[in-house]
């Protein structure tokens, strides 16, 4: 009885080793060729969010495939804004090419200002996007993630077309780095700010871009040295005041004119440039 038992198991074995060789072997995935699109979208999606609060935000866009106007306020070709909510405190990210990338802590209704402009443009339409085409720049398309308190989430994500209205773009980014955002400065010519400075209830400040060995040599009456290169990213120390007029020269105009439009761009509503020291009708002073 054993060996009946025995030769059973054999031949079942042989059996199942046979059958392993004759099935077929799977044809190996081929790459996608460059311009394939991988389409993987869920039609199924929700397109609508019934929670207003904001857990986690995530937008990156690239422009790189648009013609802006150049009088838009969308410059740089690329942006990424992410705000996160833990225990009542908004950390935030906003990332641009040629200022990198800056961290800040929102205001406690950032949150409820972002529900705003995703409900304004209604970004609960595009979710469950997911397109992949082969072959394009990393920095092509959009990617969109939100997630809300209440488990709900809003996902999209497409490299190959920048899915979101640029005039959503431009309320995140003005959102995220203030109202000056893109805008411009204004100009006046010295003569003018010298006029202004004459008067009892001139409430500006005069800001003096140079360095400070050219600051030491000779400046306008209570000018404050703020050097261009000292105008980066995030705050300026020396300016808390984001809605005070500042009235920026230089030596010639070529730095102040730098320096002004970079104030804009980081949230300062009333920026006044008017060249440069070499063009100063009124006094200087080298206290």
């Amino acid at each position: 009885m054993t060996r009946v038992f025995f030769i059973l198991a054999l031949a079942a074995a042989l059996l199942a080793l046979l059958s392993a060789c004759a099935a077929p072997k799977p044809e190996p995935e081929e790459p996608p060729v460059d311009g394939g699109t991988t389409d993987t979208t869920d039609p199924d999606a929700p397109k609508t969010v019934d929670s207003s609060e904001i857990t986690s935000f995530c937008c990156k866009v690239s422009l790189l495939s648009f013609d802006l106007p150049e009088s838009g306020r969308l410059r740089a070709e690329r942006y990424e804004l992410t705000a996160k909510r833990e225990d009542g405190a908004v950390t935030c990210t906003r990332y641009r090419p040629e200022t990198g990338e800056e961290t800040f802590t929102g205001t406690p209704d950032f949150p409820e200002r972002l529900q705003e402009i995703v409900s304004k443009h209604d970004l609960a339409a595009f979710n469950g996007i997911s397109t992949f085409t082969s072959g394009l720049p990393d920095d092509f398309g959009a990617t969109l993630e939100i997630e809300y308190a209440s488990g709900e989430s809003i996902r999209a994500s497409s490299n190959d077309d920048m899915f979101l209205p640029l005039e959503c773009v431009e309320d995140l980014c003005v959102l995220f780095y203030g109202p000056g955002f893109g805008g411009q400065y204004q100009r006046m010519a010295p003569e003018d700010v010298l006029a202004l400075l004459e008067e009892d209830d001139f409430d500006g400040l005069i800001v003096d871009v140079r360095r400070p060995d050219e600051y030491a040599s000779g400046h306008i009456p209570g000018a404050l040295n703020v050097p261009n290169e000292d105008i980066q990213a995030g705050d300026v120390a020396l300016l808390p005041d984001r809605v005070q007029p500042l009235y920026v020269y230089c030596c010639t105009g070529r730095r102040s004119k730098e320096a002004a439009q970079k104030l804009v761009d980081l949230g300062y509503e009333n920026v006044v440039e008017f060249g440069g020291v070499v063009d100063w009708p009124g006094e200087l002073v080298t206290d």
